[in-house]
C-alpha cells in the first residue's frame, strides 16, 4: 500500500508509532501541525491549525526529546506572539490560545 492511499485513521496511528519509536512525545487535545526546530540553544515549536474556530489548546511535550541540550535544565516557555511566559500546570501541561486557521510559535529556552 502506498502511504498516500492510506486511510486517515491509519496514517494517524503510523505518525504516533514513528514519534514513539523516535522517542519524541508531543500530545495535545486537538490535532495540530507541529514543526519543531532548534536555533542556538533554543527549541522553537511551530503550531498550525486549520480549525474553523479559535480555541485554547492544551499540550504536553518534553523539550529535551527535541533538543538534547535542554536535558536536565529548567526551561522557560515563551509565546512568541504575545511574549508571555507560559507556566506549565502541576501535570506539566501548557495551554495556549490558538486562533482559527492560524499558527503560533513557542520558544523554549534554558532559564
Amino acid at each position: 500500500m502506498n502511504v498516500r492511499d492510506m486511510p486517515a485513521a491509519d496514517s494517524l496511528q503510523l505518525i504516533d508509532a514513528i514519534m514513539e519509536h523516535c522517542r519524541l512525545s508531543f500530545r495535545s487535545d486537538v490535532r495540530l501541525a507541529v514543526h519543531p526546530f532548534v536555533s542556538r540553544d533554543a527549541l522553537f515549536i511551530g503550531l498550525g491549525s486549520l480549525a474553523d474556530q479559535s480555541s485554547r489548546v492544551t499540550m504536553r511535550f518534553r523539550p529535551e526529546e527535541f533538543a538534547p541540550q535542554l536535558s536536565g535544565k529548567p526551561v522557560r516557555i515563551i509565546d512568541i506572539d504575545s511574549f508571555e511566559v507560559i507556566v506549565p500546570d502541576a501535570n506539566g501541561n501548557i495551554t495556549v490560545p490558538l486562533r482559527a486557521v492560524e499558527g503560533k510559535m513557542l520558544m523554549v529556552t534554558p532559564r
